[in-house]
């Protein structure tokens, strides 16, 4: 049975994906100044209200005077908050907030380990492939990259969605549509990540 987050605000779940996270790491909670620390919080008060909510919502239990004194309660999912980026500056994605237009809150169990974001597509390239213009498609910047997988790069600073194969003489990103030609690129060439999931928002 799948639970509802839409009562948790996006810091919300990023805490509680961080308590998480921790106890599964190193066996036991961090602690309030911990967490402060993780998220640059520039008070304890900060931290205590976030964690109040959350225990108001019924996800996690908090004991007074213990400095490790939180107890999580299992859910059936926790969706993480995926970070939607407007754009990709020199060649590399920064999870700044001046980059972010949003977030995806997608099921943990969907996605894999790995430094995750989402780019919504433009234009009908890959729309052989089942992707198409305004869907969101989901990056992993470490994932491993083979011949015939769906990358995101950057060539000559503009972001493209497209079939990767390294071949002799370079890089070629081929489309799946006929109306569009290969990219074959040496020089000006940036691999984002690999495209590991799609999102789409029907009407």
């Amino acid at each position: 049975m799948e639970v509802a987050m839409e009562n948790l605000t996006v810091r919300q779940k990023e805490i509680l994906s961080f308590l998480r996270e921790f106890v599964s790491e190193h066996g036991y909670p961090p602690t309030i100044s911990e967490v402060m620390k993780h998220f640059s919080f520039s008070s304890p008060q900060a931290v205590k209200g976030h964690l109040l909510a959350l225990e108001k919502k019924g996800y996690l239990k908090r004991v007074e005077k213990i400095s490790r004194g939180l107890i999580l309660k299992e859910k059936a999912s926790l969706p993480l908050a995926i970070p939607v980026l407007g754009r990709v500056p020199a060649g590399q994605p920064l999870l700044e907030e001046e980059n972010i237009e949003g977030h995806l809150s997608l099921d943990e169990k969907l996605l894999g380990p790995g430094n995750i974001f989402a780019l919504r597509v433009k234009g009908e390239s890959m729309k052989d492939a089942g992707i198409m213009e305004g869907d969101y498609v989901l990056v992993n910047q470490s994932s491993s990259i083979n011949n015939g997988d769906i990358v995101v790069a950057l060539v000559n600073g503009e972001c493209t969605v497209k079939f990767f194969f390294r071949q002799k003489e370079g890089i070629e990103l081929r489309p799946a549509h006929p109306a569009y030609k290969t990219m074959r690129v040496t020089e000006n060439f940036h691999l984002v990540g690999k495209v590991v999931g799609l999102f789409r928002k029907m009407p």
